[in-house]
């Protein structure tokens, strides 16, 4: 068994790359690196650098590898607040760039794609209730939207090759030496994290005003490892379907979290306790466009495709990241982070 594993350099895609080789799949992965990290490419991976949409390395791929059918889709940008200020760079890259590459997969003969989507597609949902996948889609900011044109034309072009689309809400953790290391970072729990290690000057809790328990904006966290085992749930799903005529697991988009919510000032929390600290950090007004509640309703794939969460304790979630972001700092770290 074979899949392709795009951004398999990245924190998601590496260790969905790694998660695979360990259920039997041979990984041939594709990154630009111009924002992963070549350290995280395992040598059991057949690695390809290149931009997805880049005709000539899929019509390599696809010589060298004749048998290869499946694609996992996870390379793409995913700042929101540089997709405010440069909205052209994330349409042309998480979505024209995409449906390029998809062009180019069909012509090749690929018969399943999984892609990786996110549930700022839902935009800022006025009920303070688990997300399904039926809630309507309204992105708020060029992220989402670029995701979201991608869903559509995956969808437009079902006919010709299957999908599943997989809307992650907010991941985190980390696997061994993988884990998460964006430049910048701006992710919650890195971010706290990074403060509590004295490895960044400052860090600020936005907004204690929202309709929440404690005032501040409430967020589903998966780990990592339970994220990667769900493609490859996702990939067995298309597979069958592939050998036979039931097509009711494909073709559908399914959430992934775990239903349970935690404010920020809760996560702030339990890393003060996990690392027996007091974190002296300042408050500030919300950002705009940020969602006071944001859970996943994921029984959609805990039904469908078997999706069994094991690392679904958020004590377990701050604990990896934590380990990993203590050992390894010093080999990701571009630059000092200071604000």
């Amino acid at each position: 068994m074979k899949v392709l594993i795009t951004g398999c350099a990245g924190y998601i895609g590496s260790i969905t790359s790694k998660i695979c080789l360990e259920n039997g799949y041979e990984v041939i992965g594709l990154d630009s690196l111009c924002t992963g990290f070549k350290e995280n490419i395992s040598p059991e991976i057949d690695f390809y650098q290149g931009d997805i949409s880049d005709y000539k390395i899929l019509s390599r791929i696809a010589e060298e590898h004749p048998d290869l059918k499946s694609v996992i889709h996870m390379a793409g940008f995913i700042e929101v607040a540089e997709s405010v200020k440069e909205p052209e760079k994330y349409i042309e890259n998480n979505f024209a760039k995409a449906k390029a590459m998809l062009d180019k997969l069909i012509d090749l003969k690929f018969e399943n794609v999984i892609f990786s989507s996110t549930a700022a597609v839902y935009g800022m949902p006025e009920k303070q209730e688990a997300i399904m996948e039926t809630a309507e889609l309204k992105p708020i900011n060029p992220y989402g939207e670029s995701k979201l044109l991608f869903e559509e034309y995956l969808r437009e072009q079902s006919s010709k090759i299957n999908h599943i689309i997989f809307r992650f809400f907010n991941v985190a953790g980390a696997y061994g030496d993988l884990g998460e290391c964006h430049q910048p970072e701006t992710h919650l729990i890195p971010l706290i994290l990074d403060f509590a290690m004295q490895k960044r000057e400052s860090f600020a809790l936005f907004g204690n005003d929202y309709p929440s328990h404690d005032g501040t904006a409430v967020r589903d966290y998966i780990h990592v490892r339970d994220l990667a085992e769900a493609h490859v749930l996702g990939l067995k799903a298309l597979e069958a379907s592939s050998a036979s005529e039931d097509k009711n697991l494909i073709n559908q988009a399914y959430n992934l979290g775990y239903g349970k919510g935690f404010s920020v000032k809760e996560i702030v929390e339990k890393v003060q306790e996990l690392l027996e600290i007091e974190l002296d950090y300042a408050i500030k007004d919300r950002r705009p466009g940020d969602p006071a509640f944001l859970v996943a309703d994921s029984s959609k794939a805990l039904r469908d495709l078997g999706f069994q969460p094991k690392f679904n304790e958020i004590t377990r979630i701050i604990n990896d990241a934590y380990l990993h972001r203590k050992q390894h700092w010093e080999r990701f770290s571009r630059s000092p982070v200071t604000s």
